[in-house]
């Protein structure tokens, strides 16, 4: 993207009279290239709460990449913030994404949502993190529930 960037053309002929004519390359083209839309969307994500602050977040996903590019193609890292980082109550807070750019595209960030829920239910634990004296879970991970405490004391 740029505004008198030097571009050329392929021109060819076609058909019957084809031969009749030839096709000089214009000298001096200039064109203004404008940015290409991109949209780069914070990924929303669920945990169970804990005492260990979320950190980071879920990934991202685009709209608006050209044909065959990746987010490769950007520089910098993304990163998260909003009200987010640090999160461990009950309720729901923003993921906000950054730090990528392009001069080739226009970069318009999308927040995502964490939402924190309370531990309960009878759903089965899974995630990255363990259960303390068997009935609270620390860590990451989703659908921890007091089903699991009920089995672990009926195992004692």
């Amino acid at each position: 993207a740029g505004n008198a960037k030097t571009v050329t053309t392929a021109m060819t002929l076609g058909g019957a009279d084809a031969g009749n004519y030839a096709l000089a390359q214009p000298a001096g083209l200039k064109a203004n290239i404008t940015p290409a839309a991109l949209t780069i969307t914070a990924k929303n994500d669920t945990e169970v709460r804990s005492n260990v602050p979320y950190s980071g977040g879920n990934g991202i996903t685009t709209a608006g990449l050209v044909a065959g590019e990746t987010v490769s193609v950007l520089g910098g890292t993304v990163q998260y913030g909003g009200t987010s980082q640090g999160a461990t109550q009950q309720g729901s807070y923003s993921i906000v994404p950054s730090g990528l750019s392009s001069s080739n595209y226009a970069i318009r960030y999308v927040n995502g949502t964490l939402t924190i829920t309370n531990p309960g239910g009878n759903g089965g634990g899974h995630g990255h993190g363990h259960w303390h004296w068997g009935w609270h879970w620390h860590g990451h991970g989703h659908g921890h529930g007091w089903g699991w405490l009920w089995i672990w004391l009926a195992r004692r």
